[in-house]
Parts: C-alpha cells; structure tokens; sequence
C-alpha cells in the first residue's frame, strides 16, 4: 500500500481540506485508517515471517498469509502450514517411492573375478561402489 496518493491538481478544487501542494500536484494525505491498516500489515508480514523461518517455508508464500487482521492471519498461518506439511510429505514419498537399492557387496578379489558384463552391471547399478573397487 502506498503512502500518500499522487493526484493532478484540479483548478476547480479551491484548496479542500487535507490537500497539500504545488500549482501543479497535489498530495492526499491517506486517513488515519490507512495509516492503521498500513502498520497492522506490516506487523503482521514481520511476524508471519518469523513463523515461516521457523517451518522453513519460502517467504515467497508469504502473501497467501498475511492479513491486516491478525485472528485471520493466524487462521491462515495454521491452514497454510497443514498443506505445506501435506504437501511435502506427498513429494517426499513420491521422490523415495520404490524398492531401496540392492546392497552389491563386493570385495577387492571379487571384483577382479568378475567378467565385463558383471563389471558393467556393477557399475550401472551402484557407480560408487564401482568407482570404490576400480581404485
């Protein structure tokens, strides 16, 4: 929210009350619920901030969240923070879904009796383990 609101100055104005300027703009002084609005949103944003730091959301999400009431921001805080933790938890299962990798334990002996289709697979299946062996 801005500040103070830039208007062309209109001849026929004859100087109305709360409007300050020079021959060609003027200045609207915003009321004092403006005013109010304006410091109770930036309070809320300060604190919706440190709430988000503390459950390690973007603060890119933050204009989904805040509001000039503060009950409402809260309300918000807690219904965001829920599908944020749903929808994590959802990415996350979907990046380890499957079956966990096959240990492959080879000694440095074996290794050097495995022919070079083993030693292919070996490598495309665990290229650590490869690299680890083949030094």
């Amino acid at each position: 929210m801005k500040a103070f609101f830039r208007v062309m100055f209109a001849p026929d104005d004859g100087g109305a009350s709360g409007i300050v300027g020079t021959n060609d703009e003027t200045v609207i002084e915003p009321t004092i619920e403006e005013r109010e609005e304006a410091v109770s949103i930036k309070e809320n944003t300060i604190e919706a901030k440190a709430a988000f730091a503390k459950l390690s959301i973007p603060e890119s999400m933050l204009e989904f969240v805040v509001d000039k009431d503060k009950s409402v921001q809260e309300a918000k805080l807690e219904k965001f923070q829920k599908a944020w933790q749903s929808a994590l938890k959802t990415a996350v299962k979907g990046r380890v879904a499957g079956e966990p990798p096959a240990k492959t334990e080879v000694s440095q002996t074996k290794f050097s009796d495995l022919t070079y289709q083993e030693r292919v697979a070996l490598k495309r299946s665990n290229p650590a383990a490869y690299a680890t062996l083949l030094k």
